[in-house]
């Protein structure tokens, strides 16, 4: 479970993220948006969320 919530929280702020960079127009938050360590970070919590899913799963089942 707590695996799962880091990672929807990690994910947020990547939307987070892009959606302040759409709002405030400002050139070094759209270079900190598309940088390889966001998209790294992004990735991550993908993995999270999908270990943390898999988890519960396991356990719902057990």
């Amino acid at each position: 479970m707590t695996m799962l919530l880091i990672g929807i929280g990690l994910f947020a702020c990547m939307v987070g993220l892009f959606w302040l960079k759409n709002e405030t127009r400002k050139p070094w938050l759209a270079k900190l948006a598309y940088s390889e360590p966001i998209a790294r970070l992004t990735l991550v919590a993908l993995v999270l969320i999908l270990i943390g899913a898999l988890s519960m799963l396991v356990e719902l089942f057990d």
